[in-house]
């Protein structure tokens, strides 16, 4: 048996000789460089740009919409987060004035408000609240 014969030897004569990176290869290389670049420049410019206000709640209450079913008066409630970072356990107040003393109160909950967003709800009153007479406020939420 000669050396030319050895099974190690025979492996590497059917092997054909690598001689670099095929266009395609190189193609490829460089797509996938500017799409990580790309990506990259868009998180940093997001982080960079983006706001970081603290939550603000602004209630926008729909007297225009006011319905009535029964003996309740159904008063839609739009509430927005003007800040830039998420609001948790987002608590809303409507207090109207009632004719035996204690305010009659009505009661929102989101989960969660994220920065700019606006959520719709309904608040449920025994009376028609109207827009001299209500008071809704924000009473509380939590940072995330």
């Amino acid at each position: 048996m000669t050396t030319d014969d050895t099974p190690h030897n025979q492996e590497r004569a059917s092997t054909p000789e690598r001689r670099g990176r095929s266009p395609a290869e190189w193609t490829t290389l460089a797509i996938s460089i500017v799409m990580l670049l790309g990506i990259a420049g868009l998180v940093t410019y997001l982080y960079a740009v983006d706001g970081n206000e603290e939550p603000a709640i602004e209630i926008e209450p729909q007297f225009a919409a006011i319905r009535q079913v029964g003996d309740a008066y159904y008063l839609p409630v739009r509430v927005t987060n003007t800040g830039d970072e998420t609001a948790a356990d987002v608590r809303i107040t409507g207090e109207l004035p009632a004719e035996s003393g204690d305010p009659e109160t009505s009661e929102l909950e989101y989960l969660f408000l994220a920065g700019q967003e606006t959520a719709d709800g309904t608040m449920v009153f025994s009376q028609e609240p109207t827009e001299s007479e209500l008071r809704i406020l924000p009473v509380s939420f939590q940072d995330p």
